[in-house]
């Protein structure tokens, strides 16, 4: 197995000062950001798929890991910024995968000259691979800091579904989401021992601990408040390589596009006007089947 071909995106930790920050900004952002909003996205994920007898069970948490007190405000514009000199391809072409997400979800992507204005500022480094802080974290990294790096996107020019990869996956993070391998819910069998000596290897050099924090790690309890099914087709899912599970069935490919409850999701998170009609019309009917059940009860 060369190295090179295992290329992860590295999760993004803030200082204590920045995590303080952060977290006013995202109170400051969005109302439900100080609330555990988990039960109330909980009873939207599956709405297509409602019907009365499995209304109970469908309270749970179905989809995509996301970080719900990190989101932002619905209808938001963010605002793009390049760092450095861009080749018009690639600046283009980034600008265009980003806005994928918007097709589903309510935010507005917006590219800016003026770094003051931003929300959003990517450089490409190639020295420091790529990541994105997740959600309203951008809002307390300095102006003068990238809150995204693509360090892979200049080698990507004659091959588009690495560059939709890598762009659409730092993207999911930006909107909040985690990563999908670290699902608390995500039964990977993995061979550690190869892993550590993969990742403990050039051009990572990660210790054990590093290895630990950035691959095996699972998210749990608070800020995570939307999960259950672990989606191996996700694009926020890292690529699992069969020399790093001891089950072949863990292995799992380069996913370049988005899955289906990666976009079911974004609708979700991110609601335009049809799909909050939508969903108070549910909330309607899952009132109205409860009451219907509670009165039958009573006669019987």
């Amino acid at each position: 197995m060369q190295r090179e071909e295992i290329k992860v995106c590295t999760d993004r930790v803030l200082t204590e000062r920045q995590q303080w920050e952060a977290t006013q900004a995202a109170i400051n952002e969005r109302e439900g950001n100080a609330l555990d909003s988990g039960r109330l996205g909980d009873a939207f994920v599956n709405l297509s798929e409602f019907t009365e007898a499995d209304a109970d069970e469908r309270l749970k948490r179905l989809s995509l890991v996301s970080f719900s007190g990190k989101r932002f405000s619905n209808g938001r514009t963010l605002k793009v910024f390049f760092i450095g000199s861009w080749p018009d391809w690639a600046s283009d072409r980034v600008m265009e995968l980003m806005k994928r997400w918007s097709i589903q979800a309510n935010i507005h992507i917006e590219r800016t000259a003026d770094r003051a204005a931003s929300d959003v500022r990517v450089d490409k480094d190639p020295s420091d691979g790529s990541w994105s802080y997740l959600g309203t974290d951008i809002l307390g990294i300095p102006k003068d800091e990238p809150t995204m790096n693509l360090g892979w996107i200049l080698d990507t020019e004659n091959d588009f579904e690495a560059s939709r990869r890598v762009v659409v996956h730092e993207m999911g993070h930006t909107l909040s989401f985690g990563h999908e391998q670290a699902h608390p819910e995500g039964d990977i069998d993995w061979d550690r021992e190869a892993v550590y000596a993969y990742f403990g290897g050039p051009p990572n050099n990660w210790s054990r601990a590093q290895v630990d924090a950035q691959v095996f790690r699972k998210y749990q309890g608070a800020p995570v408040t939307n999960f259950s099914e672990y989606d191996r087709t996700s694009i926020m899912h890292y690529a699992i390589p069969a020399a790093f599970v001891t089950d072949p069935n863990d292995v799992v490919g380069w996913n370049t596009k988005r899955s289906p409850l990666d976009k079911r999701y974004a609708a979700l998170w991110y609601p335009y006007p049809q799909v909050e009609e939508a969903i108070t019309a549910a909330i309607d009917e899952l009132e109205r089947a409860a009451e219907a059940r509670l009165n039958s009860a009573e006669r019987s």
